[in-house]
């Protein structure tokens, strides 16, 4: 984790609120996973410039120093006149030097021009008054492949996959955004939810209590039998009961933020409450099955897993074209023109001077190389591999295409029918509040009793905590739908830092 994301976490804990926004960005600044990802598109990058770097130009030079002996036989040194200094051996002396360069192109032709300086002089030479030798050789070499790595399609497979996987990293990238700032939603809105239902238990553990003290009153005035204070005595036990487990729930539900934010066991503990609400179901998630084949469209556009998936297969294909044409024989053509030259002379700055002297040609070579293996089982199983990587690349591609329309058909459907079961829940809510107070009319009048007050005030809390289970189950069916559809967020470069991300996206039904 950076320094700045460090700093960042107090900062944005000690502001007394959280609100959603600002606990997904606060969570793709420490998420482990996308650090991950991101250094994965780091090494993708690397692999990809070092397959570049078969067709990077090679330059090259070489000195050499030599000297070789040979004894004279009797034959050579009968041949010297009577009185020579003819010595036992003969030292040859070779100096050379070379430069030049190697170019391979992505067509699989090679390049190479080369400039060869050889110096060669002898001690039987010198005995004889004759010069050292400097020779210039001018050439340019141009080997062409005719069968075996030829074409663009074969020698820039691994750069042409390569790329792809750098895109398709950038999926994986893009959709580890996504799922972990779904974590980071859903983990929200179950706080929300912890925090709305601790709310509602302590309203009702203190609505009960109240109407205890009302039952003791009317004990003490013997208006009514002191029976009911047993009744009411268990009613504040249950909602008490219920009270304490809420606060367990909201304890936990702010530990599982704090681990989808990534904050560290010191700074959970100080996760401020949240203070942004449910989001508001409009006409847009109840009418959000009429645009069922855009958000499918939309989907098979933005998924970046999808993307991924494709790109991997692209890539799988491509080397697997590649090999299958290189189940050829070996077969590449060389032909190589050039000049060579002379110079005669002991200085040793005629080494360096000779590479314009006396120069002659064209030379000219023209060969072919042909190499066939005869059971070629590294190609075959190679092809083999390739194959089933193809096949495998397909079969992931095809299953998580159809996997996502029938997310997105099913996400669909369910955020449309929690828009239905919210605005239910509303209407058991006001009705239930209302029958809770007729019901304590009636009492008082003494047309009721305190069991009908208190069997109506609980389903008046079942249906509070209805509507507080509808209001989650509605913010979390949009959340999965947008990441369903891989509109929760999008990158606009590499990296969460420039990623485009609002309210909206993750509170509202795409439109």
């Amino acid at each position: 984790m950076s320094p700045a994301a460090r700093a960042q976490a107090p900062a944005a804990l000690n502001d007394g609120s959280l609100g959603l926004l600002e606990a997904v960005r606060l969570a793709l600044s420490r998420n482990p996973d996308i650090r991950v990802s991101e250094l994965q598109l780091v090494a993708a990058r690397g692999s990809l410039q070092e397959a570049s770097g078969a067709f990077d130009t090679t330059l090259f030079a070489n000195a050499t120093r030599r000297r070789d002996y040979t004894v004279l036989t009797d034959a050579q040194l009968a041949q010297f006149p009577p009185g020579f200094p003819a010595p036992a051996t003969q030292f040859l002396d070779t100096a050379s030097a070379q430069v030049g360069a190697t170019q391979v192109f992505r067509n699989g032709i090679s390049v190479s021009p080369t400039i060869t300086q050889t110096r060669t002089t002898d001690n039987l030479s010198r005995l004889q008054g004759l010069d050292a030798a400097t020779v210039p050789v001018y050439a340019i070499s141009v080997t062409v492949p005719l069968l075996r790595n030829s074409g663009r399609d074969v020698v820039a497979a691994a750069e042409t996959v390569a790329r792809g996987e750098v895109d398709a990293t950038r999926g994986d990238l893009d959709r580890n955004v996504s799922q972990a700032t779904f974590n980071v939603v859903s983990a929200y809105w179950n706080y929300v939810a912890a925090k709305n239902t601790l709310a509602i238990a302590s309203q009702a553990e203190s609505s009960t209590e109240r109407r205890g003290r009302d039952v003791d009153r009317l004990i003490a005035a013997d208006r009514v039998p002191a029976a009911q204070r047993d009744l009411v005595a268990a009613d504040v036990a249950a909602k008490r009961t219920s009270r304490i487990s809420a606060e367990q729930a909201l304890t936990q539900a702010r530990s599982s933020l704090a681990r989808a934010i990534g904050l560290t066991a010191m700074e959970a503990s100080a996760v401020p409450p949240a203070v942004d609400d449910y989001p508001a179901a409009g006409a847009a998630a109840e009418d959000v099955l009429n645009r069922l084949a855009a958000l499918r469209a939309e989907a098979l556009d933005r998924r970046g897993d999808l993307r991924a998936a494709m790109l991997r297969a692209e890539e799988a294909r491509v080397a697997l074209v590649a090999l299958r044409k290189n189940l050829a024989p070996q077969l590449d053509m060389t032909f190589s023109v050039g000049s060579a030259g002379l110079r005669e002379g002991n200085p040793a700055s005629d080494f360096f001077s000779a590479l314009d002297s006396r120069l002659h040609g064209p030379n000219a070579l023209l060969s072919f190389t042909y190499q066939f293996p005869v059971q070629n089982n590294v190609a075959q199983g190679q092809l083999a591999q390739r194959i089933a990587q193809h096949d495998q690349a397909l079969v992931r591609e095809h299953d998580l295409r159809e996997a996502i329309l029938t997310d997105v058909e099913t996400l669909a459907q369910a955020v449309r029918r929690a828009a239905l079961q919210l605005k239910d829940a509303r209407d058991a809510v006001t009705l239930f509040a209302r029958s809770v107070a007729n019901e304590e009319t009636r009492r008082q009048l003494g047309q009721g009793t305190l069991i009908d007050v208190i069997t109506v005030a609980d389903r008046l809390l079942q249906a509070r905590f209805s509507l507080n289970s509808a209001q989650l189950g509605y913010a979390l069916a949009v959340a999965q739908l947008r990441l369903a559809t891989g509109t929760l967020t999008r990158l606009d470069d590499t990296s969460p830092a420039h990623m485009t991300i609002d309210v909206a996206s993750l509170t509202e039904v795409p439109r």
